[in-house]
């Protein structure tokens, strides 16, 4: 494993030095492991493709969350103890050992690590992991590049209330106070209806505020006991994932946080397939969706858009008169997939550079 080991080193050293594409020729270098299967994590290697492919046309938020996923998984002393702590309280918040599941313990332990959402908001927030890797090990290129970050370490959870949803924007309201507070459509409403109720760490941006990653769906005495006392919130959720009717994990597994989007992991794993990002947008150009329907899967293309290979797949596969349609949805699409569908469109009319 000793080769493994030290590429590992090679590409955590590089990404805390802000060097996106150094760490994916670490990892495209050793890319299986001593089995021969993947050694490296999806998440981890399709968020380095984006930074690398889309670098100049991501907004500094996007740094911001890359240095969150690095404080997350960083190795050294004190992140193994805080690990630990937030492993043990992440079990008892969703009801115990027995609400695990995987192939095996080891199994059972990575997934909650990797996908739950109480986890991450203990490790990074409650144990000041985000903290520790800002102050101690991010380096000045890496954190030149990030939006506010020294404010996202401070950012405090609430509780908020889905009021409307638009094509590049969603209004929630702040249940501790009741103003409407408005963030960019990544996906994070994709699986509610107005009305229902999220937990989140609203985060400043150069763009306005933004979740740091996508919100809990919670029941809505959930999201008011937080409101009213922030502190409570791991003995408010807790409580509810030990209800009756509550299924194990239901309120705490969300999958791996990602980089652009806050598409919520099921509706991913719908078009897990190699391409199918790209079938979606080609579905909506062909007119195979209702202008109602194309509505209520943006935020969905706009993912789609910034998965890697879904540019090369649409410039090689569009016609030269599908253009037009493609810079329709460029101005319809939140974030910086609309910049992504703008430059699409320009090669395809042949007016750009040739972006595949």
């Amino acid at each position: 494993m000793r080769p493994w080991l030290a590429a590992l080193q090679q590409a955590d050293a590089a990404e805390a030095r802000g060097d996106a594409a150094g760490a994916l020729r670490v990892i495209t270098a050793r890319f299986a492991g001593p089995d021969g299967a993947p050694f490296w994590r999806p998440e981890r290697v399709r968020r380095l493709r984006q930074l690398t492919r889309f670098g100049p046309l991501l907004p500094r938020w996007a740094t911001s969350r890359w240095i969150q996923a690095q404080a997350l998984t960083w190795l050294d002393a004190s992140s193994k103890r805080r690990a630990h702590r937030a492993l043990e309280t992440a079990v008892a918040t969703r009801g115990g050992p027995g609400t695990l599941r995987g192939v095996d313990e080891a199994d059972a332990t990575c997934r909650v690590m990797d996908r739950d959402w109480v986890y991450r908001q203990v490790y990074l927030y409650e144990l000041g992991g985000l903290a520790h890797f800002v102050a101690r090990v991010a380096g000045p290129d890496l954190l030149a590049g990030a939006d506010r970050i020294q404010g996202w370490t401070r950012a405090p959870l609430g509780g908020l209330r889905l009021l409307s949803e638009g094509e590049r924007t969603i209004v929630w309201e702040r249940l501790d106070g009741g103003e409407p507070v408005e963030t960019a459509n990544l996906g994070a409403a994709l699986l509610l209806t107005p009305g229902e109720c999220v937990l989140g760490r609203l985060v400043p941006t150069d763009d306005g505020p933004l979740f740091e990653t996508a919100p809990l769906r919670v029941p809505e005495t959930v999201a008011a006991g937080v409101a009213e006392d922030p502190a409570s919130w791991l003995d408010a959720l807790g409580h509810a994932c030990r209800a009756p009717d509550a299924l194990p994990g239901a309120l705490t597994v969300v999958g791996e946080a990602a980089l652009l989007t806050d598409v919520p992991q099921p509706v991913w794993d719908a078009w897990s397939l190699p391409g199918e990002p790209a079938a979606l947008v080609r579905s909506v150009l062909a007119g195979a969706l209702t202008d109602g329907e194309v509505a209520g899967t943006l935020p969905w293309l706009s993912a789609a858009f910034l998965e890697p290979g879904t540019v090369e797949e649409l410039t090689r596969s569009c016609r030269q008169e599908e253009a037009a349609g493609v810079r329709c949805l460029a101005g319809r699409l939140a974030g910086p997939a609309g910049e992504v569908a703008r430059l699409v469109a320009e090669a395809l009319e042949g007016t750009g550079k040739d972006v595949a």
